[in-house]
């Protein structure tokens, strides 16, 4: 049996929540990572079907929780978060910090997006389209404390030069010439202010 055909009948059995023929097919070498590259794997489908026992089950031989899968999972349901990362706690992966602050945004969990941001996940690697379903003006707040600036076109990245930060800050202070905004947080332009209410 080829890699491909054993992930084509995991990938079968976790649509079709048989939970048996999960367990036949990864004991029968099916790789849960196979195409790990693409949107559908084996973990998203058990997560799409909210099927606990064959979350845990591919879990267990090694699948791959990745970043947007795990924000969407705690996004349809916060306890989620417990099952797939049972060590959220003490994680320090960078890419799953950042799904679970991006799922707190979305969801408005203050709680989160801060334990999310105590553990290292950087709100200045954030783009701004991060924010379009924000509905708390506590979180924005808390992520402008953290280095989120609401007024580029793009955050960046604490690893670039000094010179593209100068540069940022030159444009944003003839910006605020320009247009008349504050790039402090605590004049907010006032579409945004509006957006949140």
């Amino acid at each position: 049996m080829t890699p491909a055909y054993l992930n084509e009948k995991l990938i079968e059995a976790c649509k079709n929540n048989h939970i048996d023929e999960v367990s036949q097919w990864l004991n029968a070498g099916a790789e849960p990572n196979f195409n790990i590259k693409k949107p559908i794997n084996a973990l998203d489908i058990a997560i799409q079907n909210s099927h606990h026992q064959i979350i845990e089950l591919l879990l267990k031989h090694g699948a791959m929780l990745k970043e947007y899968m795990l924000q969407k999972a705690i996004e349809k349901d916060k306890n989620y978060l417990e099952l797939l990362l049972p060590n959220f706690k003490t994680c320090k992966e960078q890419s799953l910090l950042m799904g679970i602050l991006q799922a707190a945004i979305n969801t408005g969990d203050l709680n989160l997006a801060q334990q999310a941001i105590h553990q290292g996940a950087k709100p200045k690697s954030l783009f701004l389209t991060a924010i379009l379903n924000l509905t708390s003006t506590d979180i924005l707040q808390l992520l402008i404390e953290n280095g989120f600036n609401i007024h580029a076109d793009e955050n960046h990245s604490e690893d670039e030069t000094t010179m593209d930060s100068e540069s940022s800050d030159e444009n944003a202070q003839e910006r605020n010439e320009t247009d008349g905004t504050n790039s402090e947080p605590d004049s907010l332009p006032a579409r945004t202010l509006e957006a949140l209410h």
